[in-house]
């Protein structure tokens, strides 16, 4: 399993993608992840704005999505609502340093490894 995420910035903070915490959740892949956070999103949006984006259907004719980018409480709290073998696992993953504050950001994407 992975000991790293890659943070994007969106809103101003840290973000972590729903598609990288889909795959070592092991929770059946990113669309029912993805369902998982609709029907929470009331109660994460008591953590911080629920960033979303959507992306139009592709060439081959794919469905759109809706994509998104979870603070670091909205993405533990979909990991513990996810309930997987490996949730404990996945939320110590989910930390994000207090040192974010201090990093300068240049583009929107920080690679942080533990």
């Amino acid at each position: 399993m992975a000991k790293s995420f890659t943070l994007h910035t969106a809103d101003g903070e840290p973000r972590i993608h729903d598609l990288e915490l889909a795959a070592p959740l092991a929770f059946g892949g990113p669309k029912r992840l993805r369902d998982l956070i609709n029907r929470a999103s009331r109660e994460l949006a008591l953590y911080g704005v629920l960033h979303a984006v959507e992306k139009p259907s592709g060439v081959k004719g794919r469905r759109p999505t809706r994509e998104f980018f979870l603070n670091q409480d909205q993405a533990i709290r979909i990991v513990m609502l996810a309930d997987t073998v490996t949730s404990v696992e996945v939320c110590a993953m989910v930390s994000i340093p207090p040192a974010w504050t201090a990093l300068r950001v240049f583009g929107d994407i920080v690679i942080l490894r533990s």
